[in-house]
């Protein structure tokens, strides 16, 4: 009886430890913080060219203005991580 007391609270610590984690939000990464190379790369990963940056702006948290060789973009980070990049006319 003591051992599966102590079972489901060992279940309990590392459920509640598990869902904490995956709570915490992603920080913000700024310009500074994230490479031309990155950038293009994220750029050229959403079927956008791009060879060079020329110029990495925030416009915002987690929202850049990217001119490529190419053409100019902005770049967004959602809450899960994910980028989306869209051409600037």
């Amino acid at each position: 009886m003591k051992n599966n007391r102590l079972r489901i609270f060992r279940l309990t610590c590392l459920t509640i430890t598990t869902t904490s984690l995956l709570m915490i939000s992603i920080p913000e990464v700024t310009a500074a913080e994230m490479s031309q190379g990155e950038m293009a790369g994220i750029i050229r990963s959403s079927g956008n060219p791009c060879n060079k940056v020329l110029d990495l702006m925030d416009t915002s948290d987690n929202s850049w203005t990217v001119q490529c060789n190419s053409g100019k973009f902005v770049v967004k980070r959602d809450a899960e991580g994910q980028y989306s990049v869209e051409p600037v006319e």
